[in-house]
């Protein structure tokens, strides 16, 4: 066996878990995912835990996989560009993608009769779910097969309080109207987790946009967003905050379209890997 040196060139003792030793605590025999077993513990000298140095670029996170199931990704036209993108992303994790993605649907149902033309995550997260059993390429699912779900929206969203009519669109953390963005997102994320109890549910921060007069409008919806996320500690993937950046031009044209709203190949396939990351290190967290 080869001989454990400390920074002064002094051979280091194992075993024993005595002064000056190196020793192991909390050791503990546990089983992969592959079945073969492994070995844990905490790593002592001089009677006190030792860390080997971790960066991040080090770490290989291992694939989180389903055994069958449904994937649901609920959104805007972010996630209906994404389709084939979430496609392969479900297969690769063992399920299979439907897909809940509508342009220009904004989170929060408009208020009044034919104002919801373009239907509302509200009015489709309802219809989804009295659609269950879905049938897809000949295999029904129920809810309880539902074992991944993304929610990512809020671009479509009203930031305006009409104070001639009286309607407040933003409303705040304790509303409950789902004409406004904070009631709508809660009813949403707390009706997900109450109809499909077997389902991860990953809220996806939406990318900003070029256009310069929106710019901290859409920092400001992702926001609430993000907080009533945080009520129903649900995982969240930053794509907003902590993401590539529209306002900077070599970021703009390389992962946006020229519409510089939507993303193209390159910046769809950063939010896949983004949420790749996110998804194989949920048990990590919630550990």
């Amino acid at each position: 066996m080869a001989n454990l040196f400390d920074g002064n060139g002094n051979e280091i003792e194992i075993g024993g878990g005595e002064s000056g030793k190196l020793d192991v605590a909390d050791y503990k025999i546990y089983e992969e995912s592959n079945g073969t077993q492994s070995r844990q513990g905490v790593l002592t000298y001089n009677g006190l835990n030792l860390y080997p140095v971790n960066k991040p670029n080090q770490r290989e996170n291992e694939t989180k996989m389903y055994s069958g199931g449904l994937m649901v990704t609920l959104g805007d036209s972010y996630t209906a560009y994404l389709s084939s993108y979430f496609d392969k992303f479900a297969n690769a994790h063992g399920l299979i993608q439907k897909n809940v993605g509508l342009a220009s649907s904004k989170i929060a149902r408009p208020e009044g009769e034919g104002q919801d033309t373009i239907k509302s995550f509200v009015t489709r997260l309802d219809e989804l779910i009295a659609s269950f059993p879905i049938t897809i390429s000949g295999k029904a699912y129920a809810t309880t097969d539902v074992k991944l779900i993304t929610f990512m929206g809020g671009a479509n969203d009203w930031t305006t309080v009409d104070a001639g009519q009286g309607i407040d669109r933003i409303g705040n953390r304790y509303s409950t109207d789902k004409g406004q963005i904070y009631g709508a997102t809660k009813y949403c994320l707390e009706t997900l987790q109450k109809t499909f109890p077997s389902a991860d549910i990953i809220v996806i921060l939406q990318p900003n946009n070029g256009n310069n007069t929106d710019f901290c409008v859409m920092e400001m919806k992702e926001n609430i967003v993000k907080e009533c996320a945080e009520m129903y500690s649900l995982s969240i993937c930053d794509c907003c905050f902590n993401f590539y950046s529209p306002s900077n031009p070599t970021e703009l044209s390389k992962y946006w379209q020229s519409d510089k709203l939507h993303l193209n190949a390159d910046g769809h396939q950063k939010l896949i890997d983004k949420l790749e990351v996110t998804l194989n290190t949920l048990d990590y967290y919630k550990s």
